[in-house]
């Protein structure tokens, strides 16, 4: 991947394939350099913008991170909103926070009522909830 970006600069795509390369291998401030690169080069990549904020998470950047997964959530797009608020939950989970969870999967249920993936996060956040109590 290293040789595809060299030989192809100016390919986001090749950029962001990178960033979750290095994320993958634990290497985060190489994924993050490579993910900044591809948002550079296409900023309407939201692919980018979301891989880039669970890498903050994974590295210990928290406040960063939710600050960036908030605004994609924000901007309403759905796919990529859908991303972030399944990232987000995570978190939340991860972080033994299962009323942030439980909002952040209710809102995010408001906007796409038919989605299984959401229906059963909202289960795993119940269910955690029952086990904390």
């Amino acid at each position: 991947l290293e040789t595809l970006t060299r030989e192809n600069p100016t390919d986001a795509d090749a950029w962001r394939l990178l960033g979750e390369w290095e994320s993958g291998l634990g290497r985060y401030p190489a994924a993050l350099a490579a993910f900044e690169k591809s948002r550079q080069i296409n900023p309407a990549d939201k692919q980018a913008r979301v891989k880039s904020a669970q890498v903050k998470l994974l590295a210990g950047d928290s406040a960063s991170a939710i600050a960036e997964l908030d605004a994609i959530v924000k901007s309403n797009t759905n796919d990529d909103s859908l991303q972030a608020e399944v990232v987000l939950v995570l978190h939340h989970l991860k972080s033994n926070a299962p009323d942030k969870a439980l909002r952040t999967v209710d809102a995010a249920l408001q906007k796409s009522p038919n989605s299984p993936l959401l229906h059963n996060l909202k289960g795993m956040v119940l269910r955690s909830s029952a086990n904390i109590e």
